[in-house]
């Protein structure tokens, strides 16, 4: 692409106010006129920009190579195994080669900047496409991180259709360190671009101006100059981190204990680039602005690192045309922008690189060329717990690039990381990704009102790079749910899942019917990745404990001083209604599909429940496995579902849904997806287990929504996609506790005194059990004030109500509208500040 005209001409232009108020609602209240943002271009300026469509191209018979032989640039996109389908944004030159090729493609985008600056205003938000619903490390599945992340207050859209200049850029630095100096520094790193532009670090840590021993993790963002959304994201994490420092124990914690290193604009230059020559916003300069020679301009910095470079093979994707959007430049490190980030690398002591790029929604991990650098066993663990946590709830896959696009890029940056300079100054093995931000059909530049979301689910996932980077574990309770005696030890295993080795420290906190915890479990940690050590905390119950009750308690995990808090619950000798190893005959099961016992894994044992026994699934598999014996689960109080899985499912696409029907397993049953501790929302809002988890897990359910029914179904339910398979689902020692029927009086006196021990307030409350209506009736002709709160056995208040009681006048509170169940009563007396409390049985 040649240097544009300036431009001398006004033309009309949308006005993009409305959308930069909708990106950040907070904008409202500042901006009371907003006036329409002139784009100067002329109309030969327009006329003259090379365009760039997003196609979906058929894959020919000679698959990709066949593509990476015309030297197109294949960077981005979504590969359709299923559909043998390849879809890109290419240069209009790059069509040309498609069509003398002969090779067929559908143009689903014809000019990307066009679109670009025709949706600027319009809200469209795809949230479906962003990200799966979830929930965080202190949050209930099945939460929405769009719900549950705030936008930070200082995170406002800039001016380049909503994404922010390079000037900008500096200033919200600027910003940042002017307003949070304690944590944030801004590093101004020795290297200059081609055009003159300075390569800016941002380090957020305690002790920010000082280099102390802790995890280090670098961000960089814009290696590619058209992929704002790599660069937004990153001042949405970098805004968040600094404004909920103070009032966020576990930030404030991450913080502390980790230097997190940010370089939100590789490529200044290329993006500068784009903003003269596309002032609307939306520019498809990809390079930076090397002067190639006879009109020709940039290099590909991801491919011009060391690892690799310059290599040529089947399946690799490579460019030694300096007129290519993928030009490698004549050798490696030849450009600043590439030589800065080496010399930071060989300067600190980084555990972890994510570069972000756009688009795709998926984790690439290295290497360009496997055959020269086979993974070691920690290699392959950590990339394999790594990518299935990141991509846990914005539903990412990953995998390397013949996984994830069906070619290879060699001389990019995670290879270097990996591989590159090692023992070179501080330099040294590095683990690297490169993350491809936003679904395809929002392509390199989604509107305005599309960032925060995109941002948002990135958040969990850049979370996640931070506390990987240092000492880290994963603790799984290891018990049943039953307690069945009132002293003992409770035991839980811990997962190293940290790069960084480090001592951890487990304590228990009783939360319910736990008079006492014995001392804190400490080890100094495992030596390897991935391995795991078991570990127990001895317990004594509270007196007077009876059978069906909760027992409640956190297991508090504090490695290096970040502290991840697990609730675990169990019921006190309860009556067990489902407990299955697999090593019987399974007979109490119907099966569809492939569904039955399997040899290759188990939690215990020597087999599993499997929808895949002994081989891949399927494609457009939908299966199931269902107990054969309705579960009584009138007259409790408390009901959980318990189980063991491991799996390996194509992440978003093939999952594992849990049912429950509430009306049995026959023809009538109806059975509906329900939240457990690891489950996700699909993007129909149903939970499933989805993606890897090569280690043996808990999932635990609690059924309270269906105490008191007499006939609740239990099915799992699989479900794959047409496009890629794998291993499956493996489930181990299934278990279904409920607290025992408790024995209530059928009457309640009427006749109460104030003196009374039974009540205490003086109040009868009757009937027990009740159908709708439960009555309150005083025993004092003295006026009080009587405050009833009605709550679930586990403690959630459901009706608070004030009852003025002149006389002994009776009084109704309706229960009606609340499930068959029990409840607690609870009354307070404002004349006597006495409180009683009753087990109330609505049936």
């Amino acid at each position: 692409m040649s240097n544009l005209p300036l431009p001398n001409q006004n033309i009309a232009v949308p006005n993009i106010c409305l959308a930069l108020t909708r990106f950040n609602p907070m904008l409202s209240k500042a901006i009371k006129v907003c006036l329409p943002v002139v784009i100067l271009l002329t109309s030969q300026a327009l006329s003259g920009q090379s365009r760039y469509s997003r196609v979906k191209i058929s894959i020919p018979t000679s698959g990709m190579q066949g593509l990476i032989k015309l030297d197109l640039d294949l960077d981005h996109g979504d590969y359709n195994k299923a559909a043998a389908t390849f879809t890109s944004t290419l240069h209009e030159s790059d069509l040309l080669k498609l069509k003398q090729a002969g090779i067929r493609y559908e143009v689903i985008v014809g000019d990307e900047i066009a679109k670009f600056q025709e949706n600027i205003g319009i809200e469209e938000h795809q949230t479906e496409m962003l990200m799966q619903k979830g929930k965080l490390h202190f949050e209930n599945s099945c939460e929405s991180h769009l719900a549950t992340i705030s936008t930070p207050v200082g995170f406002i859209p800039g001016s380049y259709g909503g994404y922010y200049r390079f000037s900008e850029m500096q200033a919200r630095i600027d910003s940042l360190v002017n307003h949070y100096p304690d944590i944030v520094q801004k590093i101004i790193l020795p290297q200059t671009t081609a055009g003159g532009r300075p390569l800016i670090v941002v380090k957020i840590s305690d002790n920010v101006a000082i280099n102390e021993n802790e995890a280090e993790v670098l961000y960089t963002g814009l290696h590619h100059a058209r992929e704002g959304m790599s660069m937004m994201n990153l001042f949405f994490f970098m805004q968040y981190l600094a404004e909920n420092y103070a009032s966020d124990a576990s930030i404030a914690a991450l913080v502390d204990n980790r230097e997190l290193f940010f370089m939100p604009c590789v490529n200044p230059d290329g993006y500068v680039y784009n903003e003269t020559n596309t002032p609307g916003g939306g520019g498809m300069w990809r390079k930076n602005r090397r002067n190639n020679g006879s009109g020709r301009y940039g290099v590909d910095l991801n491919r011009n690192y060391n690892v690799d470079w310059g290599v040529s093979g089947p399946n690799i994707n490579i460019s030694t045309d300096p007129a290519s959007d993928s030009y490698i430049g004549p050798s490696a490190f030849s450009e600043p922008e590439t030589q800065a980030i080496r010399q930071f690398a060989q300067a600190r002591h980084l555990k972890l690189v994510i570069d972000h790029h756009a688009y795709g929604n998926y984790y690439v991990t290295p290497y360009g060329v496997p055959a020269n650098h086979p993974f070691t066993t920690a290699d392959t663990k950590f990339y394999n717990y790594a990518s299935a946590l990141m991509g846990k709830y914005n539903g990412y896959f990953a995998g390397d690039g013949m996984a994830t696009v069906n070619y290879y890029a060699v001389g990019n940056s995670r290879d270097y990381h990996m591989a590159g300079d090692i023992g070179v100054g501080n330099k040294q093995k590095t683990f690297g990704y490169t993350v491809e931000i936003g679904p395809s059909a929002l392509g390199f530049w989604p509107s305005p009102v599309n960032i925060v979301p995109i941002a948002k689910s990135m958040f969990f996932a850049n979370l996640q790079m931070a506390y990987m980077a240092g000492a880290y574990y994963e603790i799984q309770d290891r018990d049943r749910l039953a307690v069945t005696t009132n002293t003992g030890n409770f035991n839980f295993s811990l997962l190293r899942i940290g790069i960084s080795a480090g001592p951890v420290m487990v304590t228990l906190i009783p939360l319910q019917n736990i008079q006492s915890a014995g001392a804190a479990y400490l080890n100094g940690g495992p030596a390897n990745y991935g391995d795991t050590m078991h570990g127990q905390i001895s317990y004594t119950l509270s007196t007077g404990v009876s059978a069906g009750d909760k027992i409640r308690f956190i297991y508090q995990v504090n490695a290096g001083g970040i502290l991840l808090n697990d609730t675990i619950e169990k019921i006190y000798q309860p009556v067990n209604l489902l407990d299955e190893d697999a090593e019987g005959s399974l007979s109490a099961w119907n099966f569809t599909g492939s569904w039955g016992a399997s040899t290759v894994s188990a939690f215990q044992g020597n087999r599993s429940i499997s929808e895949s026994p002994s081989s891949n699934y399927g494609s457009s598999v939908n299966s199931s496995a269902t107990y054969n014996q309705a579960l009584n689960l009138s007259n409790a109080t408390a009901a959980y579902l318990s189980f063991w899985v491991k799996h390996r499912a194509q992440n978003g696409s093939d999952r594992l849904q849990i049912q429950i029907s509430p009306t049995g397993i026959g023809s009538s049953a109806s059975f509906s997806a329900v939240c457990g501790r690891q489950t996700i929302a699909e993007n129909s809002a149903a939970p499933a287990l989805t993606g890897i988890r090569e280690n043996w897990t808990r999932e635990t359910i609690d059924l309270q929504d269906y105490v008191g029914l007499t006939s609740v179904g239990l099915r799992f339910s699989f479900t794959s996609n047409g496009n890629n398979n794998d291993d499956g689902f493996y489930i181990d020692n299934i278990e279904i506790v409920k607290s025992p029927a408790i024995v209530l009086e059928t009457k309640v006196p009427l006749a109460l005194t104030l003196n009374d021990q039974h009540t205490g307030t003086g109040l009868a409350v009757y009937p027990n059990p009740v159908s709708s209506v439960l009555k309150l009736k005083p025993n004092s002709f003295i006026p009080s004030n009587y405050l009833v709160t009605i709550s679930t056995v586990t403690g959630v208040r459901l009706r608070t109500t004030t009852i003025r009681s002149i006389g002994a006048s009776e009084k109704s509170i309706d229960m009606s509208g609340l499930k068959n169940q029990l409840y607690i009563v609870t009354v307070s007396c404002d004349k006597t500040g006495q409180r009683s409390v009753f087990k109330i049985l609505k049936q």
